[in-house]
């Protein structure tokens, strides 16, 4: 600066440099923040690629509760044929028990009329 406070060439010479200087900072962190954007979003569009992969290997709460209503039809009618074939089973020991104990007293019952002809 001159003696009455007046900038000199050299003085806006650097001044000039010092904005220069400045914006061409300002440059350089916009490009940086702009990769580092570029990167944010390239990580946001694998985690979302991710999260929709994910996604397909779960079932959804509607479909869970129609398969489980599926499933209990198809217990109860499991659960009803069983207990008529049980019932069948039971039904039909219950017959072969008594054709067991018939077929002995028959037979004795033959022996003693064959024994009572002889005579």
């Amino acid at each position: 600066m001159t003696i009455n406070n007046e900038p000199t060439p050299h003085d806006y010479a650097v001044r000039i440099a010092v904005l220069e200087e400045k914006v061409a900072a300002q440059r350089r962190e916009i490009a940086q923040q702009a990769l580092e954007y570029e990167r944010r979003l390239t990580d946001l569009n694998h985690a979302h690629e991710k999260q929709v992969r994910d996604q397909q290997t779960y079932v959804s709460d509607d479909k869970f509760l129609g398969w489980q209503g599926e499933i209990n039809a198809w217990r109860s009618v499991v659960s009803g044929t069983l207990a008529k074939l049980q019932g069948t089973e039971t039904g039909s020991n219950a017959v072969r028990n008594i054709v067991f104990q018939i077929i002995p007293m028959i037979i004795a019952l033959a022996a003693v009329i064959l024994l009572f002809f002889k005579k």
